[in-house]
């Protein structure tokens, strides 16, 4: 055999093992990262992480102003912005800040929901917007009117949900609430769903005992990366892919003072009446957590960077920033502030332009000029309309 033949079957079979260890990376890879709560300081200069914040007004118009930004999506086009608890609307933008729509209206005409509980972009980019009173799902086109509905299985709920790439499937979260009688004898926080969004496969079982109780539940479970959905769930140390076989471990977060793995069975059923109270005492709740820390219920993630929020020994929130490329945390803090060129101070992040690893939320002038310096270039972009709400872009590198 001639030498370049067997440099090329080389370099076959070099590239074909490149390839099967990024597809075992993708798929049963678990990366772990360390958290320690003595480092985690009161504020955080991230200046050298930054590359370019830029902050875009949104043009509201009457009936579509927005109370209280509860969900953001970008699409290439656009900025969807849900309003889930106050304005109960979800409004339509351009790149520029440019109303386009409102989409689905409350009502009980056709095409009209009773509630707006959650919202998402399926595999071909289309909006789907789910109602669990009605417990149909709204599809809808490029122009954002309603395509089809998805009535889904009676009599099941779910806090939230979301379509699986690729699939016409969904999964959904209930957490520990009652409404949903047990599938196949077991009681369950997420259920993989079928087209019709009746329930194939359940997952992470819990004792009958615990139905019901009242804990803090994520408000946004299950996060888009680019062919995957993640989980992350409140107090659960793993972050999960989500496919339609079910959740498998992508990331475990690793505290120096964890929740010991049967705090359930010490903790909370002993405490099982405070946890069912009619009028449940949330403080008091909290005070049983004192003494650990554990995720506590945001999970933003990029192409290069993960932004994740935890609570400490007091019940206290701070944010990590993890940069993947490198496997290191860059640092742990209750808040984090450009010193440079914008001067601010970074505002509560609701999703990310993964590719260009970019955090983007929506702020009220008023909220954002609270958190700038006074001699802050932003100020100038703001100033003349502090009552308007602002999409805040910042780029990490």
């Amino acid at each position: 055999m001639s030498s370049k033949k067997i440099r090329i079957i080389i370099f076959l079979l070099f590239t074909l093992s490149a390839n099967s260890c990024i597809l075992a990376e993708k798929e049963g890879q678990v990366e772990k990262i360390k958290i320690i709560e003595k480092d985690v300081s009161d504020s955080l200069d991230v200046t050298s992480h930054i590359a370019k914040i830029q902050v875009t007004k949104l043009q509201e118009t009457p009936g579509s102003y927005i109370g209280e930004p509860y969900k953001l999506i970008k699409t290439n086009k656009n900025y969807i912005v849900f309003d889930k608890l106050v304005a109960k609307r979800i409004v339509v933008f351009d790149l520029d800040g440019k109303f386009v729509k409102n989409v689905i209206e409350l009502g009980k005409g056709k095409n009209e929901a009773l509630q707006l509980n959650d919202c998402w972009l399926d595999s071909e980019g289309h909006l789907e917007i789910y109602d669990f009173s009605l417990k149909e799902i709204f599809v809808l086109d490029d122009k954002f009117e309603v395509a089809k509905i998805i009535i889904g299985e009676k009599p099941n709920i779910y806090t939230s949900l979301m379509n699986l790439p690729h699939s016409k499937d969904f999964v959904g979260y209930k957490g520990y609430n009652s409404y949903n009688p047990p599938y196949m004898g077991e009681y369950y926080k997420v259920a993989i769903l079928d087209s019709s969004v009746a329930i194939k496969k359940v997952e992470l079982n819990y004792k009958k005992i615990y139905n019901g109780i009242m804990v803090i539940a994520p408000t946004k479970p299950f996060i888009n990366y680019l062919d995957t959905i993640r989980f992350a769930e409140n107090f659960n140390s793993n972050i999960y892919n989500v496919t339609p076989k079910g959740l498998t471990k992508r990331y475990e977060l690793q505290y120096d003072k964890p929740l010991p793995t049967d705090f359930y069975d010490k903790v909370v059923q002993k405490n099982l009446s405070k946890f069912k109270a009619a009028n449940v005492n949330f403080t008091e709740i909290n005070s049983l957590y004192k003494g650990y820390n554990g995720y506590s219920g945001v999970w933003l993630e990029s192409k290069d960077f993960i932004l994740f929020q935890s609570f400490d020994d007091r019940f206290r929130d701070f944010l990590t920033i993890y940069d993947k490329r490198h496997h290191i945390v860059i640092g742990s803090s209750r808040a984090l502030y450009e010193s440079v060129n914008y001067k601010t101070y970074l505002p509560t992040f609701l999703t990310t332009d993964i590719e260009n690893n970019k955090f983007l939320g929506v702020w009220s002038g008023y909220i954002l000029k609270s958190i700038l310096k006074d001699d802050s270039k932003i100020l100038n972009i703001i100033k003349n309309d502090l009552g308007a709400n602002y999409l805040v872009d910042v780029q990490f590198k």
